[in-house]
């Protein structure tokens, strides 16, 4: 009798998780508590289930505990700008210098989208977008003029989303668009949210230069709804990580390419600046002609660049290379 109530619980654990894994790929971003009414079962219980699907790779979760299907990219823009931020940075700051002063610009609310507004100068310049971590960017810079699209509130992307964002979009007529994919394969691109993927396509279709930023990791990744291809921009920005047949398969669909310079490791930087290798003291001179050199104490030195990414010369060093 125990023996087939043991086969029994077991068959029936098989099947929850089944369709808790079927659910996640259904839905995109889903909490552990909606899976738990869907399913008729404890958030304990469910969080059990969810521990052995990511065992399994079928699922991931993130920080803000939303379960996702496996390969699928960080489901918000706070959530996102934790992931190689350095490059995102990098990017967000080449993505700025294609901006023409008074033009105007939809930016969405993707993480890097965020990081361009946060480089965007105090300059004339118009701003459309519908995420409120881009408003709060630019609410600091009084020359630039910022207009916010209606909508819903999704809180899952910080952003407004529905008809009525959809509607102000195609009213409007911008220069350029920048936004992000959340993952890009064979030439299409891709994002976990629809209604999310509809405001993409609608800053695509009012911009004159629709610009798409995407960093080395988003390629060959899906999300469940495609919202571009690539040969809808106009412009592509990427990070020197990126391969070079996804390079050629941006030119390929006509496309410019720009690649953002290289991050700059704190460790290397202070060496270039005359600091010494353990970046705690420096040589000091005077006017020329009246050279004196003393050690004077500086601060210490991260040897790691943002986002835990150590420099490639560092890493040669530590494992007994040259710099190359």
């Amino acid at each position: 009798m125990a023996g087939g109530v043991g086969r029994s619980s077991a068959r029936t654990v098989r099947n929850r998780r089944r369709r808790v894994a079927e659910l996640v790929a259904e839905r995109g971003p889903v909490s552990v508590e909606e899976i738990a009414d869907e399913t008729g079962v404890s958030s304990v219980t469910i969080y059990r289930d969810i521990g052995a699907l990511e065992e399994a790779g079928l699922v991931n979760r993130s920080q803000r505990g939303l379960v996702s299907p496996a390969g699928t990219p960080p489901d918000s823009a706070k959530a996102g700008a934790q992931d190689h931020p350095a490059e995102k940075a990098a990017i967000a700051e080449a993505a700025v210098k294609l901006l023409q002063p008074g033009s105007t610009v939809f930016l969405d609310g993707s993480s890097t989208s965020v990081m361009a507004a946060r480089a965007l100068p105090d300059a004339p310049l118009t701003v459309i977008t519908h995420s409120l971590l881009v408003a709060a960017e630019l609410k600091r810079k009084p020359q630039l003029r910022l207009l916010l699209t209606g909508g819903e509130y999704q809180a899952t992307d910080e952003c407004l989303v529905g008809r009525a964002a959809l509607d102000m979009i195609s009213a409007l007529r911008a220069d350029h668009c920048v936004i992000e994919a959340a993952g890009i394969s064979r030439n299409e691109c891709f994002h976990p949210d629809d209604a999310v993927a509809q405001v993409k396509q609608a800053m695509i279709a009012s911009s004159n230069r629709p610009m798409l930023l995407v960093d080395h990791t988003k390629w060959r990744l899906t999300a469940l709804h495609r919202f571009a291809a690539l040969s809808d921009f106009a412009e592509v920005v990427v990070d020197p990580r990126t391969d070079t047949m996804y390079l050629d398969a941006i030119t390929e669909a006509g496309s410019s390419v720009t690649m953002a310079e290289q991050p700059v490791c704190p460790h290397c930087e202070r060496m270039a600046a005359g600091l010494g290798p353990d970046g705690g003291w420096r040589v000091v001179y005077d006017v020329p002609g009246h050279p004196r050199r003393e050690l004077v104490p500086t601060k210490g030195i991260e040897m790691q660049m943002k986002g835990g990414q150590s420099c490639p010369h560092c890493d040669n060093i530590v494992h007994g290379f040259g710099m190359g």
